[in-house]
C-alpha cells in the first residue's frame, strides 16, 4: 500500500460530516486511512463526549483503519501546536504519504500565499509590535498577514486549521502530501444541513435532551445511547469543579504561580487565579463564567480557556514533543500498517503505554495517565481501567 491517507480528527462525537469525508478521501484514492485522534480532552479545553477507546472504535467502523492517539498535551493546546504535533506524528509513521483536511474558504494555492505573507510578517516583528498595542494574538496576526499582502487571511475555525496543517507541513519539511477536500454543504454549523450537524450542534442537542439519530452513523448512536444509559457520557460541566479546586489549590501557592507554563506570560496566572476566587465569592463555578470574568480584549476565550488547563495540569514550557505512537484501534489493514511500520516509524509504536519507570517517557507519559484517570473519575467508565498502564488498543474486526 503506497496511497496511505492521514487525518487529524477529535471525533467529538463522531458524525455524518466525518463518515463524508473519509468516503471522500476513498474515493480519491486512497488504499488505507490514519487518523491522529485527541485524546480524552479536545481542542476546545473539555473532556470529550465519549472515551477515546470507544471514539477510535467507532471511527475504525466507519471506515479508517488505524487510530493513533494525538498525546497529551497537544490535544488542549492552541491550534498551530495541535497540528504541528499531528502532523510530525502522522509523518513518523512512514507510511502516510497525505494530509487530507477542509476548510471554509481555503484552497491550497491561497494557503501557500497566506504563509508566504506570515514569514514576512514574523521576520519584520509584525506581529509582536501589533500585540504591543493591545491586540490578541489572533487578530495581530490576521492584521500583519494584511499588510503584507496576503491574498487569503484564515479566520473560520477550519480554515485556520487548514492553514496551520499547511504551515506545519512546510515548517518541517514533511514529505506528507497536502490535500484539500471540498465539502458538499456545511456541516460544520451548529443548525442542521439536510443530515449533516457539527459536533457542536449535536453536543448542543444531547446536553439538552434533544434527539440526535439523524446525524450519526449507527454505530456512533449506539454508543452514545449507552453511554446515556449507563451515565458515562462526559458533558464539559463535570470537569467545573476538579478545574476550580486546582486553581483554588494554585491561589494558596504563591511561588507556583511565578512559574512558566505553556501559553500564559505577563500574569495572566494571577489574573486567572483571581477570577476563579471572584467566581467561587459569586457562586458562578463553571469555565464559561471564569472565561467571562477573566478575559480582555487581548485574552480571547479560548486563549483563557487553554491558560486554565495548562495551569491546572502544570504544563510547563516548553512542552516535550511527541515521542511515541500510541495505537488506539485497527482493523486488518490497520494491522498490516502496523507491520509496515516496523521497519518505517520513527518512533516507537506502543499499544500499551509503557511503564513510566522508562525515563525517557516518563515526563510525558506522567501527565498521560494523571489526565486520563481524571477522565476515568469524570466518566465512571471503568472498561478501560483506571490504570492507563493497562489499557490496550481495540482490535475491529467483522462487524
Amino acid at each position: 500500500m503506497k496511497n496511505i491517507a492521514g487525518i487529524i480528527a477529535e471525533y467529538n462525537p463522531f458524525h455524518n460530516g466525518h463518515d463524508y469525508q473519509l468516503q471522500q478521501v476513498k474515493k480519491a484514492g486512497a488504499e488505507g486511512i490514519v487518523i491522529c485522534m485527541s485524546g480524552n480532552y479536545v481542542q476546545r479545553c473539555e473532556p470529550a463526549l465519549l472515551e477515546k477507546h470507544r471514539r477510535a472504535e467507532i471511527a475504525v467502523k466507519n471506515g479508517a483503519d488505524l487510530v493513533l492517539e494525538l498525546p497529551f498535551p497537544y490535544h488542549i493546546l492552541s491550534a498551530e501546536a495541535f497540528a504541528s504535533a499531528g502532523v510530525r506524528l502522522l509523518s513518523s509513521t512512514g507510511v502516510v504519504s497525505s494530509l487530507y483536511f477542509g476548510g471554509e474558504e481555503a484552497e491550497i494555492p491561497l494557503l501557500e500565499d497566506s504563509y508566504r505573507a506570515l514569514c514576512e510578517a514574523e521576520s519584520c516583528g509584525d506581529i509582536s509590535a501589533l500585540m504591543k498595542s493591545g491586540m490578541s494574538f489572533p487578530r495581530a496576526r490576521a492584521a500583519a498577514m494584511r499588510r503584507r499582502g496576503a491574498l487569503f487571511v484564515p479566520e473560520k475555525p477550519n480554515d485556520i486549521l487548514a492553514f496551520e496543517y499547511w504551515k506545519a507541513i512546510q515548517k518541517q519539511q514533511s514529505p506528507i502530501r497536502p490535500v484539500l477536500l471540498r465539502r458538499i454543504g456545511d456541516y460544520h454549523a451548529d443548525t442542521p444541513s439536510g443530515n449533516f450537524l457539527s459536533a457542536s450542534g449535536i453536543r448542543s442537542r444531547l446536553t439538552a435532551g434533544e434527539e440526535v439519530a439523524s446525524y450519526l452513523p449507527e454505530s456512533s448512536y449506539r454508543r452514545i445511547c449507552e453511554a446515556k444509559k449507563n451515565h458515562t457520557l462526559v458533558f464539559p460541566e463535570r470537569f467545573d469543579p476538579i478545574l476550580f479546586s486546582g486553581l483554588l489549590r494554585a491561589a494558596s501557592e504563591p511561588e507556583f504561580l511565578q512559574e512558566r507554563f505553556v501559553g500564559i506570560s505577563e500574569g495572566l496566572q494571577n489574573r486567572i487565579v483571581a477570577a476563579a476566587e471572584r467566581c467561587v465569592a459569586s457562586g458562578k463555578c463553571s469555565l464559561r463564567s471564569l472565561c467571562e470574568e477573566a478575559g480582555t480584549k487581548r485574552y480571547t476565550d479560548s486563549a483563557i480557556r487553554r491558560a486554565v488547563y495548562s495551569l491546572f495540569f502544570r504544563l510547563h514550557t516548553p512542552v516535550y514533543p511527541p515521542s511515541y505512537l500510541h495505537v488506539l484501534a485497527f482493523n486488518e489493514k490497520g494491522r498490516m500498517l502496523l507491520r509496515a511500520m516496523k521497519d518505517t516509524a520513527l518512533l516507537p509504536v506502543f499499544h500499551t503505554l509503557p511503564a513510566a519507570s522508562k525515563a525517557e517517557y516518563q515526563k510525558v507519559i506522567n501527565k498521560e495517565i494523571f489526565a486520563d484517570n481524571l477522565y476515568a473519575l469524570l466518566s465512571g467508565d471503568r472498561e478501560f481501567g483506571i490504570n492507563g498502564y493497562t489499557a490496550n488498543s481495540v482490535f475491529v474486526g467483522n462487524f
